[in-house]
């Protein structure tokens, strides 16, 4: 499986995308984060039990937009994780 940050450095131009992300123990509390601690808007998805980001990018996005959204998570995902944080490094790193 591919992880989140070789899904971004593709080759290949994407608009918009869903990543899978490791489960939290409150989606909208992410979400509410994200938007609060890093002005960060960005949907998140409860599916089938698993959940998602949906990233959209748009002119107005720069690479540094791309980078702060990774940094975030990547900060966030281990303290809000429904399982080990050393599991979450595992999903987002490979």
């Amino acid at each position: 499986m591919e992880s989140f940050f070789d899904l971004l450095k593709s080759d290949f131009y994407y608009q918009m995308g869903t990543f899978a992300i490791p489960k939290v123990r409150d989606l909208s509390e992410l979400k509410q984060r994200l938007l609060n601690e890093y002005r960060i808007e960005i949907p998140t998805i409860d599916w089938n039990g698993q959940h998602f980001i949906r990233l959209s990018i748009q002119g107005y996005n720069s690479e540094d937009d791309i980078q702060q959204l990774v940094n975030a998570l990547a900060r966030l995902l281990p303290t809000m994780a429904a399982w080990w944080p050393n599991m979450v490094k595992y999903y987002l790193w490979g």
